[in-house]
């Protein structure tokens, strides 16, 4: 690592974040602006549906907030955000294009995450196969 970069520190930063919006929560709520629920724990790593682990995002801040968890936990987590930006209501799934570029270059960046991993998994199976077969 280079001597002017620091390694971020992706869990403080989600605790940070998720601390910051649960103090303006209310506030988002009751100014009537759309919000999304977020599970703070999402549900695949455990997390339950209960109020503590629940908070009202804006779509932005919901979509940052599954950054920074692909960011943390990697592999699946990245589906969620691929979720989130492939989104596009009333739009036939051919029909989409990507014209701006910062979301391309976000959207180049999770597909190739996606594929990785998928590619890992993959391998893997094929590893665990070889070997099963290699032992009988």
């Amino acid at each position: 690592m280079p001597i002017n970069q620091t390694k971020m520190d992706y869990p403080k930063i989600y605790h940070n974040f998720i601390n910051s919006r649960r103090v303006l929560e209310a506030d988002l709520i009751k100014s009537g602006a759309y919000y999304e629920r977020h599970h703070i724990l999402p549900r695949s790593l455990g997390g339950d549906d209960l109020p503590n682990n629940l908070i009202a995002l804006n779509a932005d801040e919901h979509l940052f907030a599954h950054l920074l968890l692909a960011k943390i936990h990697g592999g699946l987590m990245w589906l969620a955000v691929k979720a989130m930006i492939d989104f596009e209501p009333n739009k036939k799934k051919n029909s989409r294009k990507l014209t701006n570029k910062p979301l391309r270059d976000k959207y180049r960046y999770v597909r190739t995450k996606i594929a990785k991993i998928i590619a890992k998994d993959f391998l893997d199976k094929i590893a665990l196969m070889l070997i099963a077969n290699h032992i009988h």
